[in-house]
Formats: C-alpha cells, structure tokens, sequence
C-alpha cells in the first residue's frame, strides 16, 4: 500500500483475517495453558493419591494382626470385631470420647470451680478433665460423617490414627511439591508419614494425640514458609493469620507447652530468614552505588506477625504464666524422681528412655529392626539422614550463590532461604528434643523427610530436562530415583507395623465386664498398676484408684506396698484408705514432716488401733493430739466402701522389681531403677532358680501379698477370687477385696 492512499476494500479484509488469526492464537494459547493446567492438576492428585495410599497401605499389619495366628486375632480382637487398642493410653481418649458425647464435657462431672471433672480417674479425688480435646473434635466430627456408611465409633477410633497420618502425608505432599514438584511431593508425603518413629506412634489402634502433633509440625511448616514466599500483601497476611490458627489448633491436639515449643523453634527458623534477606539486601545496597536499600523487608513483617498473633492467642487461651512453661518443655522425663522427694513413674516406661543416634548393627543403618529405636532408625535410617543433609547444602547454595544450569530445579532464592531456615530450624530443634527423650523422634520425621524428599524432586526434574532423552526415560529414571530413596523407609515401616500388637485381651475385656455385671457396690473402685487403670475404667464402668493420669507423687508407693507387703492385712487396710479418703492422710503427714518419716509413721501406724495410732503419729510426726486423731481418721475411715477389686495379669509379673522399687522408695532416687524382667528373673537379671540371688528373694516375695494371690494361689483372708481367665495370650485375676470394718 502506497503511504497517504485510502484504505480500500482489500486492505480491510487483510486487517480482519489478521485480527481472526491473533484471536484463533490467542484461544489455542488459553485452551493449551487450560490443557497444561489441567495436566498438572492431574498429576499432582495422582501423586497425592499414591502418597496417602501408601501411608496407610504400611499400617495395615497392624490393623490386620499380620504375623499373628487365627487364635492370637480372636483373642485380640473385641467383641464389636474391632482389635483393641495398642497402647492404655488410647483408652483414655476413648473415655474422653465417650464423656463428651454423653454430657458435652470432657469430665463426667463438674468440679466446685466450674471446670469439666473425672471422678473415675484418681478415685476418690478424682481429677481435672482439662485436656486438649482436639483429638476429641475430630473423632467425633469423622464419625458423624462414618456411621452414616455403618461405621461404629469403636471402628472410627481404632482407624483414626492412620487417618490423621495420612492428612500428614497429604499436607507434606503440598510442602514438597512447592519446593520440587510432584516427585518431590510424593518422596516427601512418604518419607515424612512412613518414617518408623511416626509409624510406631500411628498404627491402626495407637489412638493417641501423636499423629496430630506431626500434622500439626508440617502445616507449621508449609503455612510460614508460604508466608515468606507471598508477594501480595493481602495475601501474606492471610497466610499469618493462618499461621496463628494453626498453632492455636497445636495447642488444642498435643500438650500445649510442647506445642508451642515447636511453633517458637518454626518462628525462628523463619526470623532467621529474614534476617538473611535483609544481610543480601544491605550487601546489594553497598555493592552498587545506585542502590537503595528497601524501606522494608516483607518477610520480617511476617515473621513479627505471625509470632504477635500467635502470642495473643496463647495469653488469652492460657495467661501470661504459661510462658514460662515453655522454657522447661524438653528435659530429661526420665529423671527418677520429681521434686528429689517422690518417684516419677516416667522412669519406668522405655519409650520414654533417652535414645542413642545411631543403632549399634549397620544393617539397622538403613532399616529398622523396630526394636528400641534409635534417632536415625526413628528419622529413616541413614538414606533419609544424607538426602535431608544435601538438600540443606543444596538450599544453602540456592538461596545465597549462583547454581548455573540447576536453577531451573529449584526455587527462587527468597524460596529456597526460606525452606532453608525455616526446615533447618525444626530439623535442629527436633533433633535436639530427640536427644532427650524418645518420644521426640517422630518430630523429626517432618523435616528429614520433607527435605530428603525435595532432594529426589530436583534430582526428578534435573533428569526431565535432559533434552536428548524422551519423556518416558524421564518419567522412569524419576520414578526408579524415588522408588530407591523411600524403598528403605517403607520396609522399615512396615516391620514397626508388623511388630505391633493389641495391648489388651478377650482375659481383660472380660473381667471388665464381669465388674461391670456383679459389682455389688456401683461405685466399687478397681486397684491396679498404672495406666492399666486407663482400659478397666473405659471397660467396667468403675473407678480406678490409680492410671496413669498421675505419672508422679504418692500413689505409686501406696500401690507397690498394697501389691508386695508381706502381710495382707496391710494391703486391705491401705486399700480401705485409697477408696476412701485417698491421699489425705499422707498428705496431711507430709505437711508436719518430711517425706520419708511421714511415710514411716504410716506404715506403723496402719496395722494399729486408734490409740496405737495417735501415739505413733503424735511421736513421729510432731502432731499435737488433735491433729493425730485427724490423721488416725483419714487412715482407718469408719466410712468405708464395701468392696474393692483388685487386678492382677500375667504380664504384671514382667514388672516385680518395678514393684518394690516404687514400694520401698529411699526418697533420694539413687537407688539403681530395676530391670523390667519376668518372675523368672530377679530385677537386676539373675534367674530366680540356680542363683544365691534368685533364691533371696524368692524367699522374700513368697510373702508378699501378689505372690500369695497370683502365683502361690493361696487363699487369703480377706481376698476372694472372683475372676480367673487365661486366653492364651494374657491371664486375669480378679479379687473382690472386702473393705467392711472401720480398720481398727
């Protein structure tokens, strides 16, 4: 077209196919972004499917009693065709369960000062029922979806933990993808739900508040490190907002000192990220005369308010006391006594031990045998242990240096300072939490994994982007490289899930409901040890003297004394005190004097009659004779219940020297803790038959009341036998134990 001459017809047709030619480009470019999109949508659920899949395909030995014979699963399975639950504490949660739907509160009653109350817990005292009822909300609300298939509520909490494992899996899948990409994504969702620590916390049955801690760690996780990686304000705020939710939500599901604990390590890991942001800032500014140094650094202002808001609401959910609680949140648990003064029952629990780092047989290197964990066996073994290494060193480089030809692997160099800091943060602090007690391990399960996972996802899209190779050598070659780092985990998982059994039995079960049936007395309490108390409370109906709500203080002296004194009348008369006035009685003492003497004047003054009595407290104690009678009536109540039951088990015996170590405390905790070993054994690991020290104390415990009753079968004034039952797995006796008499 020659310049100034008019457009003719020609020309505007030229113009209009031009025009219809950029718009049929322009919709075959949207309709294939669409295409791409809904590609990578795919793929990306297809990676998630497989991640949440496979979390739970590893715990199905332990729903199915895999390794068990068919009699060993009719014994550990309930009558509702449910496997009872794999640790006492899951029972507990089933009783909470149980009270909320009941009443709409935790507690079973109501205390004088308004707050939920456990009369059955602590008999008589009864106990606080404040607890994170997190746990609580979310078994309720799967099962109001559940029943509406047939689901019963036994069902649902048997199957909870491995539901709440693979809500992990799937909020690790997000986290891994937005560092590495699906194969990432997948890799991570494994590795941190498959982990043999998380694994032993989460099998079907373990209905405990773990497998919420670890969810709540990676949301933490993914919530803040989104925070930093926000270019929107408005979005960036939301996502602090989120933040403060989710640690608020922490504190409602797991133990909120420790809870917050693992929110403050997750804050500081993302400060120092934006500290670092501001040092590559201030180095720009000095490297170029033109610069100009920011007015502000947005991942700083996220940081500051994701920790304002998180602080607020834990000062109006918790007050300002609660603070201070979290300095002391990881300690040594294990210590054997609190205060110096009174035995700490924590001390005989080995998943509560201090675990070592690495697992003195190399094979356990890789995989675990399941067997007393160690740190790295918790984490994943050593494959897990140098993928999450590289993958730092990998961050490090990305995040402050040039990578050349990898930068299209990795995120941005905000992003990759981010995952940095935030996941080295936590990496740290649960290894050191790891340290100091066992029961940490699974923490470290979200960084390990997530980081070990990224590393497979870079190496994937590394060797995507081969130009030589064709795509499906790509896709192969990246999922062989994931297959090869998650294949140990998942072996490892699985003996953990193979291991596990029901930590109850038809024999239990069925006593419980023989207490439930014939209990003269409806609120007969039952005796016990420990956190047994947890599954006869849920099971019979009744009240137990002691669970292991309390893991320290005098109960567990009184106890070990009802099971080993040599004279039952002793046993039935400490008994008669516990179901009636608890622990007044030694705790009136012990405000006159110390521990040790106030225990002394109570085993004398026991067997006693009233003057007797007085006479021994006036002189031991320094009580005035007011004050005696006081006490002589807290320890002989005239107000007595008729009957008590007491619970002894086959699997009690592993656990005699634990007994008398508790029944016979020095009150200093040197004394060495015993071995946890059968009645064929002595505590410190001698054979009772063929030893000058098995036969010692053979001599001494054929007196003791649990030898009398158990493995003597003696009749025993005051003792009747009510319940016998052997399953094959497990031997319950019941004795109904006659508290009539005012005790003198």
């Amino acid at each position: 077209m020659v310049q100034g001459e008019p457009v003719g017809a020609s020309g505007l047709q030229g113009i209009a196919r031009m025009g219809a030619l950029l718009t049929s480009t322009a919709q075959r470019g949207a309709t294939q972004r669409k295409a791409v999109d809904r590609r990578t949508l795919a793929i990306h659920v297809l990676c998630a499917f497989v991640a949440i899949v496979t979390t739970i395909a590893v715990r199905l030995p332990s729903a199915y009693l895999w390794g068990a014979s068919v009699g060993e699963r009719e014994t550990y399975t309930s009558e509702q065709g449910v496997p009872y639950l794999t640790d006492q504490d899951s029972y507990y949660h089933v009783r909470l369960v149980q009270n909320h739907l009941a009443t709409g509160s935790l507690g079973n009653a109501v205390g004088e000062d308004g707050r939920p109350w456990d009369t059955h817990s602590y008999w008589p005292e009864g106990r606080s029922a404040d607890y994170t009822p997190g746990i609580v909300w979310l078994t309720e609300a799967v099962w109001g979806v559940s029943r509406l298939f047939g689901a019963s509520l036994e069902a649902v909490e048997f199957c909870m933990p491995a539901i709440i494992a693979a809500m992990a899996s799937l909020v690790a899948y997000c986290l891994g993808a937005r560092m590495s990409g699906p194969v990432g994504g997948l890799a991570a969702g494994v590795l941190v739900s498959c982990a043999p620590g998380f694994v032993q916390r989460s099998i079907f049955g373990r209905y405990d508040t773990d497998g919420l801690a670890i969810l709540m760690d990676v949301l933490l996780a993914l919530v803040l490190t989104e925070a930093l990686r926000a270019r929107k304000a408005r979005s960036r705020v939301a996502l602090c907002v989120g933040f403060a939710l989710v640690a608020l939500a922490y504190t409602l599901c797991w133990a909120p000192r420790y809870a917050m604990l693992f929110v403050g390590v997750t804050l500081l890991g993302g400060l120092a990220a934006a500290l670092a942001r501001l040092a590559v800032l201030a180095f720009a500014a000095r490297g170029h005369k033109q610069g100009q140094m920011p007015r502000g650094c947005p991942e700083l202002w996220a940081v500051l308010l994701c920790g304002a808001l998180s602080a607020v609401g834990v000062l109006v959910a918790f007050g300002p006391g609660f603070f201070a609680q979290i300095a002391g949140a990881v300690q040594r648990t294990t210590a054997v006594t609190t205060s110096g003064t009174l035995p700490n029952l924590f001390a005989s629990i080995s998943e509560l031990r201090i675990p070592d780092l690495v697992p003195s047989e190399v094979a356990n290197w890789f995989v675990t045998s399941g067997s007393r964990m160690t740190v790295l066996e918790g984490a994943g073994g050593v494959s897990v242990a140098l993928l999450s290494v590289t993958a730092l060193v990998v961050l490090l480089v990305g995040g402050f240096f040039k990578v050349g030809s990898w930068r299209g692997a990795l995120p941005g160099r905000r992003a990759c300072r981010a995952y940095l800091f935030v996941l080295g943060a936590v990496f740290v602090g649960a290894l050191y939490a790891s340290m100091k007690g066992v029961r940490f391990v699974e923490h470290l399960s979200v960084p390990a994994g997530v980081l070990a996972g990224a590393t497979v996802g870079w190496g994937a899209r590394r060797i995507m982007s081969w130009d030589r190779a064709h795509v499906v050598v790509g896709v192969l070659c990246s999922m062989v490289l994931c297959v090869s780092a998650v294949m140990p985990v998942l072996l490892g998982a699985q003996t953990v899930s193979r291991g596990s059994r029901p930590s109850s039995t038809d024999a239990s079960a069925h006593g419980m409901q023989w207490i439930r049936q014939n209990a003269e007395d409806p609120d007969a309490a039952i005796a016990s040890w420990w956190d047994m108390g947890y599954f006869y409370e849920s099971e019979s109906g009744h009240p137990c003297i002691w669970d292991g709500g309390s893991q320290n203080g005098a109960r567990a002296i009184m106890v070990g004394r009802v099971l080993t004194a040599t004279d039952p009348e002793l046993s039935i008369r400490t008994l008669r005190m516990l179901c009636t006035t608890g622990n007044a009685a030694i705790d009136m003492l012990m405000e006159h004097a110390d521990a040790p003497v106030a225990f002394e004047a109570l085993w004398d003054a026991l067997p006693l009659d009233k003057e007797e009595a007085c006479t021994v407290l006036e002189d031991c104690c320094d009580l005035t004779p007011e004050e005696a009678e006081q006490a002589e009536a807290l320890m002989h109540p005239v107000n007595a219940p008729e009957e008590a039951y007491l619970v002894i088990t086959d699997s009690m015996l592993r656990r005699l020297g634990w007994y008398e170590y508790y029944a016979d405390w020095d009150f200093t905790g040197t004394t060495p803790t015993p071995a946890s070993t059968g009645y064929d054994r002595t505590p410190d690991g001698y054979a009772l038959r063929g030893t000058s020290e098995g036969k010692e104390l053979l001599k001494r415990r054929s007196a003791e009341t649990m030898w009398r009753l158990m493995l003597d079968k003696e009749d025993v004034d005051g003792f009747e036998r009510v319940f016998d039952e052997d399953d094959g797995e497990e031997t319950v006796c019941i004795w109904r134990v006659s508290l009539a008499g005012d005790g003198e």
